[in-house]
C-alpha cells in the first residue's frame, strides 16, 4: 500500500479523536473530565500503534 495513503489514514485518525475530544470541552469542560480522559487514552493508544506499524514497515523493509 502506498506509503501516502497510511499516513493519510493516521492522520484521519487522529482528527477523529481531536473531533470527539473538542466535543467534550465544548459540552461542559467539567462534566466529562472521565470522558476526557479515556478520550486522551485512546489517541495515546493510538499513536501507539501508529509507530508500531511504522516499525514493523521499517523492519519488513530492511529485509529486501
Amino acid at each position: 500500500m502506498n506509503k501516502h495513503l497510511y499516513r493519510a489514514a493516521g492522520l484521519g485518525g487522529l482528527v477523529a479523536i481531536g473531533w470527539v475530544a473538542s466535543g467534550y470541552l465544548r459540552s461542559n469542560p467539567l462534566a466529562n473530565p472521565v470522558a476526557l480522559g479515556m478520550t486522551l487514552l485512546i489517541a495515546a493508544t493510538y499513536v501507539m500503534g501508529a509507530l508500531e506499524l511504522h516499525r514493523f514497515q521499517q523492519a519488513t523493509g530492511a529485509l529486501r
